[in-house]
């Protein structure tokens, strides 16, 4: 089985892979981290790219943000690896999937989408759940200051927001100001692709902000205060609470 544990110090993560893997299994994630070994090159900072940067785009916060480079598996395997603030990317040769863990939770990513299983296997165990087509824990009308979530059964979901610009006055995108009434300027359309208890993945379909153009990856995440965090391309939108979140927990 396979190890990952995690201790900080002056706001520095370190992940210690064990190597805790049965013998049949060709894969072991064994390295202690330096402080000051970030692995890149000279001239090169940390940052994901290729498939990592899709599994990122997808997982949004879980996977949290670069602190190595690439680099190869010290065991020998073909592996290649990368440390994050939350964990552990790495490539599988033998199966050409990048994949992030935790050190329990575990995420991979196929041609049919996202993978999750929890345990200490490294490749996903047959049994393993996909992410289903099911949206019911997203469904529904969530909102946060200036802003209104609504999620569809069929997984499309609806996004205004204020830009805090005035039609008329500044360039759009913009809100229309009309007496007291205001309406948002920022409208962005989703459509969720597959879903599990605690992700949903998706694209955006259409914007009228191009800081959120068409195409770019979109997950939502269950948050414990009944709200619903959005993130885009691994960078958070904001947060839109439900009836029982607790009172400004989504804004004023």
């Amino acid at each position: 089985m396979g190890c990952l544990s995690s201790s900080h110090t002056g706001g520095i993560f370190h992940y210690v892979v064990g190597a805790c893997l049965a013998a049949s299994l060709a894969l072991t994630l064994c390295h202690t981290f330096a402080d000051e070994a970030d692995r890149c090159p000279s001239g090169q900072t940390p940052a994901f790219r290729t498939g990592f940067a899709i599994l990122a785009g997808q997982l949004g916060a879980v996977m949290g943000t670069p602190t190595s480079c690439e680099y190869a598996d010290p065991a020998g395997t073909g592996d290649v690896q990368q440390e994050t603030t939350t964990g552990l990317a790495f490539w599988r040769k033998s199966t050409n999937t990048p994949t992030f863990t935790n050190g329990l939770d575990h995420w991979v990513l196929t041609d049919q989408g996202i993978t999750h299983w929890t345990g200490t296997a490294v490749d996903p165990p047959a049994s393993a759940p996909g992410m289903a087509s099911g949206f019911s824990t997203f469904a529904g009308v969530w909102a946060g200051h200036g802003r209104v979530l609504e999620v569809n059964s069929d997984g499309s979901a609806f996004i205004s927001y204020r830009t805090y610009r005035v039609c008329g006055q500044e360039p759009p995108p913009c809100d229309i100001v009309s007496a007291n009434r205001i309406s948002h300027g920022g409208q962005i359309m989703v459509q969720l692709v597959s879903a599990s208890p605690t992700l949903a993945v998706g694209s955006i379909q259409s914007s009228s902000d191009p800081d959120y153009p068409v195409g770019t990856a979109a997950s939502l995440m269950p948050d414990p205060q009944d709200a619903i965090h959005v993130w885009f391309d691994g960078v958070s939108f904001g947060n839109f609470c439900g009836a029982q979140s607790p009172v400004a927990y989504c804004g004023a």
